[in-house]
């Protein structure tokens, strides 16, 4: 791969503003949403899935009928008003300039949102795609997933909010998988570049096409919303892309995290919360603070948090209290 390209994926990582742009197959409706609109979808399919006892994260998905969701309209409505009105609390106070929200229960589809249609640079959230594309090439090409690689240096570490406690070293020789973790549970940007070097451009390209995602650009500042990132935990969840052992894989890494003060601080010690996170702080524009993934209880749900706001170190409580007021009112009902 092109030096260029690895700059390119470098500051994507980083949030500098050099990114890679994507469009999920669920935004490209014929009937889209209104944008800066909330929506509570109440009479949204019972899906059919897959009874295994092998698999702890993924819920293949057989059919999706239309009965009515069995979470209530009532409770989603509160959830997404208590939520809001936390948040506007924390916009008049100065914590939070921008927010979006979106939850999704993953029995029955019932749904809400809270400016899910609001942009955001997501950063490091977009080590979770990378993951995808490159599981998915390993299923006919496994080969890259079997090799021990060095890294010998020449790529830049870069500072982060959040850094990493364990990252790819100088002159150490690491396994596939143990990139991949060191990607998605430390969230090191080096371990993510030597990553996608396993793969061509083409093949990338040809898996975010496979996915109905626009493939990498090469200098667009890209930006996303909550409802399109949550996709790609759907499509781990439900085993639609890749296989069920690789999607199991993926969330029981992402489970890992080792970023653990948003949503997972919302959640009782013990709750197992599949999630990625995501910054940018930028000389001159608000920081940005993201979390996303999947949290399993006897109702397990996506929530996917984005935020913008004037001090980094305000916003991972401002994650966790909105994973608390969902949690307190979807998981203890």
């Amino acid at each position: 791969m092109q030096r260029t390209i690895l700059t390119h994926i470098l500051m994507l990582l980083i949030g500098a503003g050099i990114t890679w742009a994507y469009v999920a197959r669920e935004e490209r409706t014929n009937h889209p949403l209104p944008f800066d609109t909330e929506h509570t979808t109440t009479d949204v399919g019972f899906e059919n899935r897959e009874k295994f006892d092998d698999w702890s994260f993924v819920s293949p998905l057989l059919t999706c009928g239309y009965e009515r969701d069995e979470v209530s309209t009532q409770r989603l409505r509160e959830t997404r008003d208590a939520v809001a009105a936390y948040l506007e609390k924390q916009r008049s106070a100065g914590v939070v300039q921008e927010s979006g929200i979106y939850f999704r229960a993953l029995n029955d589809g019932g749904w809400f949102g809270l400016n899910e249609r609001s942009q955001f640079t997501p950063g490091s959230l977009l080590k979770v795609p990378l993951a995808l594309s490159l599981m998915r090439t390993s299923e006919t090409n496994p080969e890259f997933t079997t090799g021990v690689y060095e890294y010998t240096g020449g790529i830049p570490d870069i500072p982060t909010a959040f850094p990493p406690t364990k990252k790819a070293e100088i002159g150490k020789g690491y396994t596939f998988p143990e990139l991949l973790e060191l990607s998605l549970v430390y969230s090191d940007n080096i371990a993510t570049i030597l990553l996608a070097q396993l793969i061509d451009r083409t093949t990338l390209d040809a898996a975010y096409s496979d996915l109905g995602i626009e493939a990498p650009g090469t200098g667009d500042t890209y930006t996303t919303t909550v409802r399109t990132y949550a996709s790609f935990f759907r499509i781990l969840y439900n085993g639609t892309y890749l296989s069920h052992k690789n999607s199991e894989y993926i969330l029981s890494t992402l489970s890992k995290s080792a970023f653990t003060e948003g949503i997972a601080a919302g959640v009782p010690a013990g709750t197992v919360v599949a999630h990625k996170f995501g910054e940018r702080e930028y000389q001159g524009e608000p920081s940005q603070l993201h979390d996303c993934g999947i949290v399993y209880t006897d109702q397990p749900y996506i929530l996917c948090v984005m935020l913008r706001g004037k001090e980094m170190e305000k916003l991972p409580p401002v994650i966790a209290d909105v994973s608390r007021i969902v949690y307190d009112r979807i998981a203890k009902q």
